[in-house]
This record gives structure tokens, sequence and C-alpha cells, in this order.
């Protein structure tokens, strides 16, 4: 019996090291992959649909040494793909972590490798506000990367235009839907990017499809259970911390679990990934 015990006991010390491995060290940094996915939106166009699109969110770079790995895996696995368009959604930066091993500068360099002939675009997030979104965007833009604040930018192509809209985070900075689509025609192909996703229930109507970030995707996941961290939208759904979602006008929402860790540097049956879209209309 004795014996029994004395395995058990090692054999828990085995599994929760393990475990520990998995959560602090495996999923957060090794298990980084890319996602396709396939979005239908009725407003959106046949001439549009093979546009592939990366959208990256919750960076949350820095808050260790080997965060520049990350980084640097994170630039090989979008330009691996060969997107047309590049979509960032916020949370550069953690604030928890904010005197660390990565600088606005470094992080800048890892976006400029990021290629996409389309362009770069981006919004900020709750995590930017408390670090100054104003340093922030101004070091990113030197990467290509033109932000969206309560504005639209028109994306032309061979194939036809459509634009891009874009709000910083809408629970610590100021946003203006008017504003954000005042120059986006009517009927036109129009991608709206939101960091909150707890817009959801009123999705802006001239959006063609809307992409959001912030959940995490829960960050800590039971198997049969879900999220352990209810999401953003939980009060609203009854669906997962992330994915598509579509309203009662049968408008899509996708949204990513990003790829960095926010509070505590761990992730648990949810690994980060860099989302590709392809949007096809219908």
């Amino acid at each position: 019996m004795a014996k029994i015990f004395k395995f058990l006991k090692y054999l828990i010390l085995v599994l929760f090291a393990a475990l520990v491995a998995d959560m602090f060290v495996y999923e957060p940094y090794f298990a980084l992959h890319t996602s396709k996915s396939v979005i239908y939106s009725k407003k959106w166009t046949k001439e549009l649909e093979n546009i592939k699109i990366a959208v990256i969110s919750d960076f949350h770079a820095g808050a260790f040494f080997y965060d520049k790995w990350r980084m640097r895996k994170t630039v090989e696995l979008v330009n691996k793909e060969k997107p047309d368009l590049i979509l960032l959604l916020g949370d550069y930066f953690n604030r928890y972590f904010y005197n660390t091993s990565m600088d606005y500068e470094r992080f800048a360099e890892y976006i400029l490798e990021m290629e996409a002939p389309l362009g770069k675009f981006a919004i900020t997030g709750n995590h930017d506000t408390d670090m100054g979104t104003e340093k922030i965007e101004e070091q990113i833009s030197r990467a290509g990367v033109k932000f969206l604040r309560n504005k639209s930018a028109k994306v032309e192509t061979k194939n036809g235009d459509f634009y891009i809209a874009g709000i910083p985070d809408f629970g610590t900075d100021i946003f203006n839907l008017q504003k954000t689509f005042e120059e986006v025609p009517e009927g036109a192909p129009c991608i709206f990017l939101t960091h909150d996703p707890s817009i959801f229930p009123a999705l802006p109507r001239k959006a063609s499809v809307t992409f959001a970030g912030h959940t995490h995707g829960g960050q800590f996941r039971i198997p049969f259970y879900g999220p352990v961290l209810k999401n953003v939208i939980s009060l609203y759904t009854e669906f997962s911390s992330d994915g598509l979602l579509v309203n009662h006008r049968d408008d899509p929402i996708f949204i990513t679990r990003g790829i960095g860790t926010s509070s505590i540097p761990a992730r648990l049956f949810c690994t980060p990934q860099i989302e590709i879209i392809t949007i096809k209309a219908y």
C-alpha cells in the first residue's frame, strides 16, 4: 500500500509539473499557430473574395525576454501565409509588465517585417490606452501601419475597392461611430475593426464584417466546459469567447483569441493563434 501511495504521489507531481510547463511555456509560446476561416457576408462582393486577410490581436509584447522569440515566430507565420492585408486589433504591450524586455521601437521593427501588398491597418486596445496611445501609434506607424482612430480608409484593388473602418477601445478611449463611417459610401464593402467585441448587439449597419479581439479566448479552458474566465460578451450571448458570431441582421463578427496573455502569462487548452481569413459573398 505504501508503494502505491508513493507512486501516486510521484505521478501527481509529474502531472502537475507537466501542467505548469504546458500553461506557462508550451501553449503561450511554442503552440502559436495560424488558423484559417471563411466568413460569409451578404454585404461583401464576389469580386473581392480572393483577398487573404491576416488578423492579429492582443500581442501583449515584452512581458519576458523570450517574447522576442514569439514575435519572431509571428512574423514568420504571417509572411509564410502571404496575406494581401494585415489587420492589427490592439493591446500591443502589456500594462502589467510595461518596463521590460521590448521597447516600442523594437516592436515596430517586427511589424515592419510583415508583408501585405494591400497594407497594414490597426486600432488600439485598452492596454494601449493605459500605456499611451499617441506614442504607440507614432512608433508603430513607422512600420507602414495606418491607424484608424474613428475613421475609415479606402483600399483600392484591381477587382474593386473596399473600406476599412476602426475605433479605439471604447471602454477606455473616446470613440465616435458616426464619424468613423461618414466617408464610407452606402452599400460599399467595409471591414470594421474594434478591440472589444461587446459592441456585438449593436454592430454598425455599414459594416460588412467586424473583427475583434480582447477576450483571449478565455485564456484558460476546461474541456466540455469552456472558458474559465467568462468573456466580455457572455452578458449577451451563449456563444464561446472566440470565433464567429452573427447578429439579428445576419451581420458577422469574428473574435480572435489573439497571440498573447494578460495578467497571468499562461494559457490552458487555449493555444494562441493568428487568423487567416477569407470573406465570401452570398
